[in-house]
C-alpha cells in the first residue's frame, strides 16, 4: 500500500477527500470512520475534506503546502 511506503520513507503526505460537498454530513462521517479503519496509522495521518465548489479545506491545504515548501527551503539554505 502506498501509505505504508510513504510512512516508511518518512515522506510527508496528506489524504485529501475530494468532493466533500457531494455527501451529507452523516455520509461524510461514515466515510471518514471507514477510512480510519482502512488506513494503517490513520490516527497519525492528516485527512482533509475538500470541495472545489465551496472552498472547504482550501486554506488548510494551502497552509500545509506552504509549510512543507518553507521546510524544504530551509533545508536547501542549510546545505
Amino acid at each position: 500500500m502506498m501509505v505504508n511506503f510513504l510512512i516508511d520513507s518518512g515522506i510527508p503526505f496528506v489524504v485529501i477527500l475530494t468532493k466533500a460537498d457531494k455527501l451529507s454530513k452523516k455520509q461524510r462521517e461514515e466515510r471518514r470512520a471507514s477510512l480510519l479503519n482502512e488506513l494503517p496509522c490513520a490516527e497519525d495521518i492528516t485527512i482533509i475534506e475538500f470541495s472545489a465548489q465551496t472552498g472547504e479545506g482550501r486554506d488548510e491545504i494551502r497552509a500545509i503546502i506552504e509549510e512543507i515548501a518553507a521546510d524544504d527551503e530551509t533545508e536547501e539554505n542549510e546545505e
